[in-house]
């Protein structure tokens, strides 16, 4: 009788997941012991959840259900590699322990190579801290994670850096950093007074999306906080201005980066211009 090497099966199981064949996957649970873990490898790859449309049931119940259900299987969050919190809440919200934010805490996640984070309605900075405090928390148990993307989280210059100078001294290993959504960045009296970061984060790739009316190009190529010898590939999508603009030439960061997109439809023609001949 013909042994057939583990190795063929899980290749096997692999090309159903690069076919997309969860039902087939879930199937191959089911043969034998030794398949499982392979199957639960992709399986169990991405997990995604999504508070914005609950809230008419208890906070604390529901993250109470997900640390009972999924967090305590030790089966479930070693194999969980891309993580997605889509989390929404009213304005008048308090930051404390019945805070969407509390979810972030003592998540068992240390395998992560990508985190998605979506705190819609999150423009007030008052539980602002609250957040930040408990994602560095997560990216510090996860030394693999290599891409971070953030929607709506800080909301102005003074948060902004604050996420800049903790993922400048905690977070080394991290090569994506996208910052999508910006629509209510805003501007502080204390920039001038913001201190330089102890060291440049190494990116390769940055893209930022802000919305109408606000200038966070401006602020990041001014304080200059990212290594433009690493970051080979920058997407700026947004309504650059003047000041914008220049901070981006001032920079000199197109040296070494190889693939750089400008959305310019909203600039007017010499700014067209000036970014063209940079």
């Amino acid at each position: 009788m013909i042994q057939i090497p583990q190795e063929i099966f899980d290749l096997c199981i692999d090309w159903l997941e690069a076919s997309k064949s969860l039902p087939s996957l879930k199937t191959c649970t089911l043969v034998c012991s030794s398949w499982l873990p392979r199957a639960r490898y992709h399986i169990f790859c991405r997990l995604s959840i999504d508070f914005r449309f609950r809230f008419r049931e208890s906070l604390p119940e529901l993250i109470d259900q997900l640390r009972a259900d999924i967090f305590a299987s030790s089966s479930i969050v070693t194999y969980v590699r891309v993580l997605s919190l889509q989390i929404q809440y009213p304005l008048d919200w308090q930051a404390g322990p019945e805070s969407p934010s509390e979810l972030l805490s003592n998540m068992p996640f240390t395998n992560l190579q990508q985190l998605h984070v979506n705190f819609a309605c999150s423009l007030l900075t008052k539980d602002y801290h609250w957040r930040l405090t408990r994602l560095l928390h997560l990216i510090r148990n996860n030394p693999y994670l290599e891409h971070l993307c953030l929607r709506n989280f800080a909301a102005d210059a003074q948060s902004m850096h604050e996420l800049f100078l903790n993922l400048a001294t905690c977070s080394p290993h991290i090569k994506t950093l996208v910052l999508d959504d910006i629509r209510g960045f805003r501007w502080s009296n204390t920039e001038a007074s913001l201190s330089p970061l102890p060291r440049l984060i190494r990116l390769e790739k940055l893209l930022f999306c802000e919305g109408p009316g606000f200038n966070l190009m401006g602020f990041i190529f001014r304080n200059g906080f990212f290594d433009w010898k690493t970051l080979k590939t920058i997407a700026l999508v947004g309504s650059f201005n003047e000041d914008g603009v220049k901070a981006l030439v001032d920079s000199d960061c197109g040296r070494n980066t190889s693939f750089l997109t400008l959305d310019l439809r909203n600039l007017r023609e010499y700014l067209v211009s000036t970014v063209i001949s940079y």
